[in-house]
């Protein structure tokens, strides 16, 4: 006779088939570790590399123009911070409530920037550009989620609009357009740098990450104009009065040194303002 606990034949049958089965779900969950962790690790190990990778462009700051003078050299075009305001939908909560704290601070339509911070196709929509640093500091002084703002250089013309067509102007891309601006752009503007940097969840740049990699700008050179700015307001003026009798609405002026062949002074009208 089989003893009382003895298990019958069928039921070490059945023993064995789950024994057997488990080893077999395990030898599937082992061989695809193995293979996610070490035949596909260089793939995922990249592909998750590159969802936090991110790259910036750092912008070089532009050459500075100076004109020639009885005093020595005027700087006539500056580098002066300016902010762009932005917004990334994404993390804005209220977006009426935002967008009328920023029109508070730098006027403009409450709707338009409301529309731009619920665009939620986008992650980056600029509000407003050349914020002064007393309106960064005040939107900023809000903190308003999904509101920020960067810093960016922008080009001011201490002397207005003193030589304007000599020098032309910058526009939105930062490409000279115009006069000096335009023609010596390739030296003004500089090397822009680089920054790659690994991210947490939220894109902000973990700073201690040896995977990081920055190559820093390199200024554009700064230029030395012949034109004498004394001159250049003296003929200015002269050429105004000049138009002015002969009853006519436009006309150019130029002083040259023809020993060196140096421009020391051309005027045009009407003039316009290069910061604008």
């Amino acid at each position: 006779m089989r003893p009382p606990n003895q298990p019958t034949l069928s039921a070490v049958a059945r023993i064995r088939l789950w024994y057997g089965a488990l080893a077999v779900v395990f030898a599937i969950f082992g061989i695809r570790l193995f293979y996610l962790q070490v035949i596909r690790h260089d793939y995922y190990q990249k592909l998750a590399t590159s969802n936090q990778l991110k790259q910036y462009e750092i912008p070089a700051e532009r050459g500075v123009i100076y004109a020639s003078g009885k005093n020595g050299q005027t700087p006539v075009v500056l580098n002066e911070v300016r902010y762009t305001l932005y917004a990334d939908p994404k993390y804005v909560k209220d977006s009426a409530k935002a967008a009328l704290e920023v029109q508070k601070v730098i006027g403009g339509d409450v709707a338009t920037y409301a529309a731009k911070m619920t665009k939620s196709s986008s992650r980056y929509e600029v509000l407003a550009k050349l914020l002064t640093t007393d309106q960064n500091k005040a939107i900023v002084g809000l903190k308003l989620k999904g509101v920020g703002t960067q810093p960016a250089n922008h080009r001011t013309y201490p002397q207005g609009n003193l030589a304007a067509q000599v020098l032309g102007f910058v526009n939105d891309d930062g490409a000279g357009t115009y006069g000096v601006e335009q023609a010596l752009n390739s030296e003004l503007k500089g090397k822009p740098g680089q920054l790659k940097a690994i991210t947490d969840i939220s894109g902000v740049p973990l700073a201690a990450n040896r995977d990081n990699l920055i190559i820093n700008p390199t200024a554009g050179k700064d230029v030395v104009l012949t034109i004498d700015i004394g001159v250049q307001a003296e003929l200015e003026q002269i050429l105004k009065q000049g138009l002015k009798d002969a009853k006519s609405d436009s006309g150019d002026a130029h002083i040259m040194d023809v020993r060196p062949g140096s421009v020391k002074a051309r005027a045009h009208f009407p003039r316009f303002n290069p910061a604008e």
